[in-house]
């Protein structure tokens, strides 16, 4: 038997605390006019319990613990959560294009380079090769990646060519020198793709004891080389990536924004379909949730970017920043909602779910509509049809409180609401936001 990490055992303890205490507040100040309150309480309570649960769950799969991961493990369809790609010969001319942002960084990256190279050939710099090989680490395909990476560069160069000149002042003997230059170069290969600032900061002193040990050059000079070099393929690379061909954010986030929209609805009308009485596999819904997240993943990634772009290149952040909200929001509540997949969907199947379903659905294809070339306008339908869903809860709540009023503390009717309610507040949370989003998108595509 795995034994329980103190950590998770804590955790539990203080959940345990933490419901005893809820169920001493609920019994003293339940009455039949808080009652709904109490309920969206508890499932906060227990959504609280299910993430503990989780996180232990996650403990024991690294606690190698053979007969718990046997135990627990399911066959998984890989290969659906993989993306292919196929081989089309049809890329390289789409690549061939100023259309496309690969070949417009080819040939900004390409000119940029040709301006380093011949400012090199007017400074008579030891090592102006530097110049070429800072503006190709440097220069990125968005902005936002350049700028990120020049100041990186820069700061790390200068930080690390201290620690250089300090090293060479006061230690002489070359075997020290070169034991250092060790640590200094498994520092900088380690760190080049996790922490690029720190590995420029090894970096710098590294090329300078190697320099110095193999020339034995002064390493004031080489000091001067490497911070000239830097400073000036620097500020080629930024200029190059703010004048040559720029691509900015605002020009293809809206591809970002459609792609949100229908992987979201997707996600949903494959989690909803469960609450009608279709079958819905549990890899179904995983690979839309994996789609869900990734491409809300890469929106929130592309708005990062245009914040860290000229206030001049940011088209209408506010309504943006509204919009991507709303698509977390969205995301959140569908993952809600398929929690009570496996616990309720068989229980309370019903065709009264189908008209919320299409409504919500309807209000996300509109929105992915706006952002079509040819967009179809959209009138919201004055005539929606009955929502039994919210009748069927508003008769449970009556219900309930009758039976309050009258000191009745457990019945059928109290487990019915307390199943019945999170699912109904999900389906209404997903429309009144589907709602929300597509009036953002249209607002963001007027301004």
């Amino acid at each position: 038997m795995a034994i329980l990490p103190e950590e998770t055992s804590l955790l539990a303890t203080h959940i345990h605390e933490t419901k005893t205490n809820f169920n001493v507040l609920r019994d003293n100040k339940r009455t039949a006019e808080n009652v709904d309150d109490f309920i969206s309480m508890r499932h906060i309570l227990n959504s609280i319990e299910d993430i503990a649960g989780r996180i232990h769950t996650l403990h024991l799969y690294t606690s190698y613990d053979k007969e718990f991961t046997k135990k627990m493990s399911r066959p998984v369809e890989y290969e659906q959560f993989i993306t292919h790609q196929p081989i089309d010969l049809n890329l390289l001319p789409d690549n061939l294009s100023f259309q496309s942002n690969n070949f417009r960084h080819a040939v900004r990256i390409s000119i940029a380079t040709l301006i380093g190279f011949i400012v090199s050939l007017f400074f008579t710099v030891g090592h102006s090769y530097w110049i070429l090989l800072t503006i190709i680490v440097i220069l990125k395909p968005a902005y936002s990646l350049t700028k990120k990476r020049n100041y990186q560069r820069l700061l790390g160069t200068v930080l690390g060519a201290l620690v250089g000149l300090i090293i060479l002042y006061f230690i002489k003997d070359n075997d020290l020198l070169f034991a250092i230059m060790l640590l200094l170069m498994i520092g900088t290969y380690s760190l080049l793709r996790t922490n690029y600032m720190i590995s420029v900061i090894f970096m710098t002193p590294y090329i300078l004891l190697l320099f110095h040990l193999l020339s034995n050059a002064p390493f004031k000079m080489i000091i001067t080389d490497r911070i000239l070099d830097t400073a000036i393929g620097s500020v080629i690379a930024f200029l190059a990536n703010l004048i040559l061909l720029p691509a900015w954010e605002h020009e293809k986030i809206s591809d970002y924004m459609k792609e949100a929209i229908k992987s979201n609805k997707k996600y949903f009308m494959d989690v909803a379909a469960a609450f009608t009485g279709n079958p819905v596999t549990i890899t179904l819904f995983k690979v839309s949730r994996k789609e869900a997240f990734v491409a809300l993943a890469n929106l929130s990634d592309a708005f990062t970017r245009m914040l860290a772009e000229p206030k001049s290149k940011q088209k209408n952040s506010k309504q943006l920043h509204q919009f991507v909200v709303l698509n977390h929001m969205l995301t959140s509540h569908i993952a809600t909602l398929s929690y009570y997949v496996k616990l309720l969907s068989e229980k309370f199947a019903s065709p009264d779910f189908i008209p919320l379903i299409d409504i919500a659905a309807g209000r996300l294809s509109a929105a992915e509509n706006i952002f079509s070339e040819t967009p179809v306008s959209y009138t919201e339908p004055k005539n929606l049809p009955q929502n039994n869903i919210q009748q069927r809860l508003q008769q449970l709540l009556e219900a309930r409180q009758a039976e309050l009023d009258k000191g009745i503390l457990k019945s059928e009717t109290q487990q019915q609401l307390t199943e019945f309610k999170p699912v109904a507040d999900q389906f209404n949370f997903i429309d009144n936001i589907a709602s929300d989003i597509r009036k953002t998108s249209a607002e963001w595509v007027k301004v």
